[in-house]
Formats: C-alpha cells, structure tokens, sequence
C-alpha cells in the first residue's frame, strides 16, 4: 500500500526501515518514496542483513539517488548474495560520470577505483568522454583494475550484436591508436587488446604486433593474458608467439596453441600436451576460461588442426579418466570423443587396441563407444572377442545404441542374441541377457 502512495509516504520511512530484513516489500515502499528515503537507505548499506535490498532500492530510485554513489562505491554486499552496486549506479545515471572519473584516477582505495571502473563500463555507450580515463587506468598499478579496465574495453568490441555498441567502439579508435603509443607498457597492451578484438573483419593492422607482443613477454601475469587473448582471437603471428608456449601462466599458454594452430604451426613441440591440459583446467573453472576467450570449439578445431598425432595422447587421456564417474559430465570429455571420431578409420588401430587392453570394464566401453561411432562393425566384432570383458563391453554399447532411433534395432538385438547364444562364460553370459532386457 505504502508503496502505491510514494512519496507522500515520507513519514513511514523510519518504520520502514525497521521492518526485518527478511520483508521485500519495505523496501519497494522506499524506492517508491525516492529522494526522501536516499539517507534512510544509505544507513541501511552498513546493516548486513539489508544492506543488498537497501542497495537495490537505491538503484530503483534513480537519478534522485545521486548521493548515495559515494557509499555505493564503499558497498561490500552481504557476503552471500552480493548485489554489485555498478548496476544502481548505472540506475542511478550518467550524471554521475565526472565523479566516478575522477575516483577512477585519484582515489586512493583500489576497491572503490576498481567499482568505480565496472560503473562506467555500463556507463560509457551514453558517455563516450568515459573512454579516454578508461584508457589512462590501464596504468593503474592494482592488477584488479587494470583487468576490469581490459575487460571493460573488450565488451563493447565482443557484443557484437549491439550496433549502438560498436558504433561507439568505432569512435574509440583513434584514441586507442594513440595509447599504442603510450610509454606506459600497460597502456599499450590493453589499447592494443581492445583494437584487435573489436576489428570486426580484418585485425586493427601492424601498429598492434608491437605492442602486443611486448605484453606477451609483460611480468604481470594478467598482461601476458590479456595480450595472449587478444592474439588468439585474431591469430596475430607475433615474433614471440612460440616461445610463449612454454608461459607459466596456464591461460597465456592455452591461448598461445590455439593461435599457433590457426596460424598452421601445429609442429611445434608440447603444442598438443598444452591443448589437452586445457581441456582439464576449463573443466574446472569454465567461467574463468570463458572470460579469458576459450572456447569449447577453439580447442576442438585446435585438436583437429594438430592432426592425427595428437590420436594417442588423447586414447591416453581416455585410459586414465574413464574410470572417472565424473568424467562423462565434462566438456573435455565430449571434445576428445569429438575430435577421435572426426578422424575416422585413422583413429581405429588406437581406438581398438585400447578396448581390448583397457585396465577396466567401464573404459573399455567408452573406447567401444567411440569405435562404434566411426565403423558399428567394430563393436559387432567385440561381441566375439576372445576376452569377455572385451564381449561385455561390447554387448552394454549395443544396448545403449538401441535408444537411438538412428539404428536398426531389431538388427542389433539380433546380433545380441547370437553373441548369447555363442556364449560359454556363465557370468558375461549374464550380463549380455541384462543388456538384451533393456534394449529398447
């Protein structure tokens, strides 16, 4: 009700404000108030309980909440549902750019520059003057906003749906020519990064090799990856790219094979054992890999681009992680199948010699399964392998291809039955008449 009154409910807000944390609705009455309820919901950002809902209120009421930017900039959220307050600043509005440079550049506090940043990536479509202090902080000395500086410029440029984005990406480039040539190392990385990535056609041309390269070769781990992402996603042949393989930084390394294999370098040494390593570091932190540019298709075309040398690693790979209950939820695991398959009758040899020699049961039919996607006849064939492991794979494999309508079932059921009636060990025997009952 409070809330249908607005801001003729001034008087309430004391009350308001009192009401347990738990209640949503006092603090849509308090948006709904407005510019009355800004110092009660500023007070509110130290309470821990409200201190998200307050800050979301403050974004709700907009422009009128200008005040309230400078404790927005101080807000640590509730330690479990951290609202980011870029999102009411940028509610808030653009009235607050010249502020928020200004902390960008001066202030004293690496959270608030760093927060002070993430608000003008939102802001910067609306105000393009936010882009030449975005630019200076790639100087910043704090990794934490040099990274959200890069970030920043590299949205734009990868939204690429957005013309109203890119338009205002276009406007930048002739201020990002110019950080190139900054004397700041920093500066000349992160201007370089964001004007290769947003070409969208062509790269930005070789004024970015120079820089680029430099920061592959940065101290800061956090240069040399943004530098190393930037490379990547333009295959840029820059003189040091090779050398960079053997980077200690995971990312920088992932990011340098696969431009090595869009640029047609697949010979070079450890590029496959890089590529694989990959696999398993996106497996378990996909989001970080995701910001850094890697992709599931730029390691699989990467993998592809290598070449059947890559075959016996990966069947490795497969040996020692199939018994990994876990491993068939990963992507890596889907790639690898993927890119085994695509070379076809090349990967048989392997791919059989692995199933028959499998340490268990459960990894001699993952490489039935895959053997099954590239020749059936290879499977058919298992059912009547001297070992009955090797059968017993081969029986669960038909079974599960029956679920496919792809398949002639009544042909693989019939193959089943004569694999049953072929055979003389009682426990696989077993086994194959369970496979038989839930073939579909």
């Amino acid at each position: 009700m409070l809330a249908r009154i607005g801001p003729a409910a001034e008087a309430a807000i004391s009350a308001l404000a009192a009401l347990p944390a738990w209640m949503a609705n006092p603090f849509h009455a308090l948006a709904a108030i407005g510019h009355a309820a800004v110092p009660t919901l500023i007070q509110l950002l130290d309470d821990p309980e409200k201190c998200t809902a307050a800050a979301d209120a403050l974004g709700r009421i907009g422009p009128a909440a200008a005040a309230a930017v400078p404790a927005l900039l101080d807000y640590h959220g509730d330690g479990s549902r951290d609202w980011d307050p870029r999102w009411a600043i940028f509610l808030i509005g653009k009235s607050q750019v010249p502020f928020l440079i200004r902390v960008l550049q001066q202030d004293a506090d690496s959270d608030r520059r760093v927060r002070a940043a993430n608000a003008l990536g939102l802001l910067k479509v609306d105000c393009p003057n936010a882009i030449p202090a975005l630019i200076d902080s790639l100087a910043d000395p704090d990794e934490r906003v040099f990274v959200a500086v890069s970030e920043i410029l590299n949205w734009d440029v990868g939204n690429q749906e957005s013309e109203a984005k890119y338009a205002s990406f276009r406007d930048c480039i002739p201020l990002l020519k110019t950080a190139i040539q900054s004397e700041n190392p920093r500066i000349r990385v992160g201007a370089a990064a964001a004007l290769t990535v947003g070409m969208r056609d062509s790269i930005a041309g070789d004024e970015v090799v120079v820089p680029l390269d430099q920061g592959l070769n940065d101290p800061a781990a956090c240069v040399r990856r943004l530098a190393a992402k930037a490379i990547q996603i333009r295959a840029i042949p820059v003189p040091s790219l090779e050398s960079a393989l053997h980077d200690d930084d995971p990312v920088v390394r992932a990011n340098v094979a696969v431009a090595l294999c869009k640029l047609d370098r697949t010979h070079i040494s450890g590029l496959i054992q890089v590529l694989v390593e990959t696999l398993f570091e996106r497996d378990a932190e996909r989001e970080f890999w995701h910001d850094y540019g890697m992709e599931d298709t730029d390691l699989e075309n990467s993998l592809r681009a290598v070449g059947t040398d890559s075959i016996p690693l990966l069947v490795d790979v497969i040996w020692l992680r199939a018994d990994e209950v876990q491993f068939y939820a990963k992507a890596s695991e889907h790639i690898i199948r993927d890119v085994l398959i695509s070379f076809g009758s090349e990967a048989l040899p392997h791919l059989r010699q692995a199933a028959i020699s499998a340490p268990s049961l459960l990894t001699s039919t993952e490489f039935l399964r895959i053997l099954h996607d590239i020749e059936p006849e290879e499977v058919f064939q298992a059912l009547h392998n001297p070992l009955p492991e090797v059968r017993r794979a081969a029986a669960s494999v038909i079974a599960y291809r029956t679920q496919s309508w792809r398949v002639d079932r009544t042909s693989y059921r019939s193959m089943l039955r004569r694999a049953i009636e072929a055979e003389t060990d009682a426990a696989t025997l077993q086994w194959m008449e369970s496979c038989l009952d839930s073939c579909i």
